[in-house]
């Protein structure tokens, strides 16, 4: 919410224009939860890609409540990178600082895993305590096995299309007739 605190939303008692591509009752739950501290969401609800291609490129909501898959990579470059403020970036927020610009890029140019987990710490560290975005929740793609099935390998899917990544290794042992 442009780095507005919630006692400032509260403070303001303001009504809030929201844009969203995010699953209604995500939405309906956020909208009652900011009712109860008085402040009154006026919703547009719209496709993603009518979201993305007409309502995103101005940034003139006061608020933008979209769904974003990422890869295993937590690289967050374009939601808060300066070159990603812009349209057609992906810098929603708006939110950047000179440190986290050298973070992110250093992060990018770094193959040492070790090295980038640290530097994507500090990263996440700094918008935990600035909270220029709020992330609602995300994904949990648990799945059940049955003991009879073999060769399912257990890998992280950041996608739920990703569950049947070696399908074809699968199988039951069964007797011979």
């Amino acid at each position: 919410m442009r780095g507005a605190s919630r006692e400032s939303l509260k403070a303001a008692r303001e009504s809030l224009a929201a844009l969203t591509a995010v699953p209604t009752t995500d939405v309906t739950a956020l909208s009652d939860d900011l009712a109860a501290i008085g402040i009154r969401v006026e919703l547009k609800a719209m496709p993603f890609t009518e979201l993305i291609e007409n309502a995103v490129p101005d940034r003139t909501y006061d608020a933008l409540l979209i769904g974003v898959n990422v890869s295993g990579d937590p690289d967050p470059y374009s939601f808060f990178h300066s070159s990603e403020v812009k349209d057609p970036g992906r810098n929603f927020s708006g939110y950047f600082t000179f440190t986290m610009d050298r973070s992110l890029e250093t992060a990018r140019r770094t193959t040492d895993q070790a090295k980038r987990r640290e530097l994507y710490t500090s990263v996440f560290q700094t918008l935990s305590t600035e909270v220029p975005v709020v992330f609602l929740y995300f994904s949990d793609y648990l799945y059940a096995q049955g003991k009879q099935v073999q060769g399912l390998k257990i890998a992280p899917i950041n996608d739920p299309r990703e569950r049947l990544w070696n399908a074809e290794d699968w199988y039951v042992r069964t007797a011979r007739r």
